[in-house]
Order: C-alpha cells, then structure tokens, then sequence
C-alpha cells in the first residue's frame, strides 16, 4: 500500500486507498442486499458524488431511489446521470425533522455519525438510522486504528482536545487541512468523535457489527441488521 494513496481524498481516484475501502464496503452490501430490488435509501450525511461512484456496485436494479440528507452541498454539483434517482435534502441528521420520509426500506450512512458531537448527538443519529427504515448500514471509522482517519495523525483521537485544537491550528492535517480559526478549529477537533466497538453495541442493539480490517488491524466498522445469507443458508440446511 502506497501512503500516497492512502492520503488521497476518497472519490476522486478509484486507484485511492479510501476508494478501494469503499469498494469493499458496498460489495459487502451487495452481498447482503442479495436479491432485493428497488430499494429506497436514505442517507444520512451522504453525497451524490458518493452514489456516482458507489452505486454501480450494488446489483442492477437494487436502488430505486436515494435521499440524502446533509447540511452542506457545496460541493454536491456532480450532475452525472444514474440509474437511481437522487434527491438531496438539506437537513440535521440527528433529527426525524428534515426527512422527506421515515419508512425506507434501507438507512445508509458512511463516515458521518463521527462528526455530529458528543455521544448523546450519536445515540440521536442511531435512533434516526433505527426508526426511519427497515434495515440499516452503518460504516463508521474503528477508535482504536492508529492512524486517525480524518486528521491522518497517529494516535490523533487519543490526545486532549487542547492539543488536537493546536495541531490544527498550525498544521495541514490530512481530509481537515488546516484551520488557523482557534474556535472553528477547536469545534472540528470536537464534533469529530470516533467511537468504539462497545460504544456501537449500545447504540444499535440488536444489530451485527462487522470489522473492516487493514494488516489486521480494525480500521472500520460497519453495522447492519441486514440479514447474513451465510447465516441464512446455515439455519436453511440445519436438521430440524
């Protein structure tokens, strides 16, 4: 693995080490999507560049439509037409208030209930990922990975948010640049919480937790209710 492509921003070079993760992750969604077709998504803290790049690995058919739920599209202006329909919808995703609906058949979220504040704002996300749909997928950055996902500082999540704040303050750190505001620096460094394996079990009760892992280590998390068809073919050829 070159570091230079683990450092590249995800989606804008499918040779990148983050879009090769995000491959995988949608390719494990295939899988457990299996024959379901005409899915309504709802995204939470998604991009319709995302779904350009993403959607064409699910199966053919699979998605009817995605709403994605942000409140920033700035950056959001790739027209490129997809098999899906796509509706962005500025919105908090904390809150059932902004929902275009609350019964898709699919909650999607990838890398955004990290950056919505402590974990009382998390356990809102998880109750919007809970309630506004039948099945859920739910990717999220591992704590415990030494390299911090978003700052690309090893061990960056581990030190006091003193330090955090000075490091941004001064120094280009990985997807967040560098912010030389004290207050707006100090804010990103807050709302970017990563959260632990036990953390997650109590957020989505119920719900598997799979690892995604690089050289063994765990660098994702990704929690589903989706049924596992090799847990489903298992239970199908038990003797009764």
């Amino acid at each position: 693995m070159k570091l230079d492509s683990y450092f590249q921003k995800p989606g804008l070079n499918e040779e990148s080490f983050s879009f090769k993760q995000r491959r995988k992750r949608m390719l494990l969604l295939s899988k457990l999507v299996g024959d379901k077709r005409c899915l309504r998504i709802l995204d939470l803290g998604g991009t319709r560049e995302f779904w350009i790049a993403n959607g064409k690995f699910l199966p053919d058919g699979s998605i009817s439509s995605v709403d994605l739920i942000n409140q920033n599209f700035d950056l959001d202006s790739d027209q490129t037409e997809t098999t899906f329909k796509i509706h962005s919808h500025i919105g908090d995703i904390r809150s059932f208030a902004n929902l275009p609906n609350t019964n898709y058949d699919l909650v999607f979220s990838n890398s955004a209930i990290e950056h919505v504040g402590n974990l009382r704002d998390q356990l809102a996300v998880s109750e919007v990922v809970r309630k506004a749909g039948k099945y859920h997928f739910v990717q999220t950055p591992a704590r415990r990975f030494p390299v911090e996902p978003h700052f690309h500082v090893p061990f960056f999540q581990f030190l006091p948010l003193w330090l955090k704040t000075f490091l941004h303050q001064r120094f280009g750190c990985g997807f967040m640049g560098r912010e030389p505001r004290w207050l707006e620096a100090r804010i990103a460094c807050e709302n970017t919480r990563l959260l632990s394996r036990r953390e997650l079990e109590h957020l989505f009760p119920g719900s598997r937790i799979v690892p995604e892992r690089v050289l063994g280590l765990v660098k994702s998390w990704m929690v589903t209710n989706l049924p596992d068809p090799v847990e489903q073919d298992q239970r199908g050829t038990t003797p009764s």
